[in-house]
């Protein structure tokens, strides 16, 4: 059977590599096989964020997720933390998660306006944007006591 048949019967948590054979006396060239190995999948950390984006109230605009959004946490060389989606390729980096979700949510309020203002010159910015939509929304800011009065 090809290496390409034994690739499509595979399982997700299969990997291809290649398993070589001596032969008993040694003289031979070693023949090499490639089936699939169980991989031992590394242990994923991961958290959902779901809420109001905003870290502070410096900002006029406020943000909300529509709905839930899958963050990847991992340990930086470092020994910080990085969080990052899959959706719309930001991160966030901080000294422990929850700087780096902090930082995060920053960052994905930051691309959002710089996308909301560049959607109508470009037609990528424009489908991101739309993208982004589905998960974010604009609510408008609560008053105060002191304004309402």
């Amino acid at each position: 059977m090809s290496a390409q048949l034994r690739a499509s019967e595979a399982s997700d948590t299969e990997v291809l590599k290649p398993r070589y054979r001596m032969s008993a006396g040694g003289n031979e060239k070693p023949t090499c096989s490639i089936g699939p190995q169980m991989a031992t999948p590394a242990p994923l950390k991961s958290v959902t964020l779901v809420g109001d984006l905003n870290t502070s109230t410096a900002t006029d605009i406020q943000l909300r997720l529509k709905r839930p959004l899958n963050l990847e946490l991992e340990d930086d060389e470092d020994g910080g933390a990085i969080v990052s989606d899959f959706l719309f390729g930001v991160y966030g980096e901080g000294k422990d998660f929850n700087a780096a979700i902090k930082d995060y949510r920053s960052a994905l309020m930051d691309f959002y306006l710089i996308l909301r203002e560049r959607s109508e010159c470009s037609s990528e910015d424009a489908v991101l944007y739309a993208a982004m939509n589905r998960y974010i929304e604009e609510i408008s800011p609560r008053k105060s006591i002191a304004s309402a009065s």
